[in-house]
């Protein structure tokens, strides 16, 4: 019997592209992914600030 790893390898060999559907299912399960994809606006404020005239 197959592991999920190993079928989701066969899955990528089979194409090269996944679904959406298949990506979040894939990024939920993997905490570096969740990290990474954590949006950080503090940087955004000072930008904002030096915008200021």
């Amino acid at each position: 019997m197959k592991g999920e790893r190993e079928k989701e390898e066969e899955g990528r060999e089979e194409g090269s592209q996944i679904s959406l559907e298949e990506f979040i299912e894939g990024a939920e399960k993997d905490p570096w992914v969740m990290n990474q994809l954590k949006l950080d606006i503090g940087p955004c404020e000072w930008f904002m600030e030096q915008q200021k005239p």
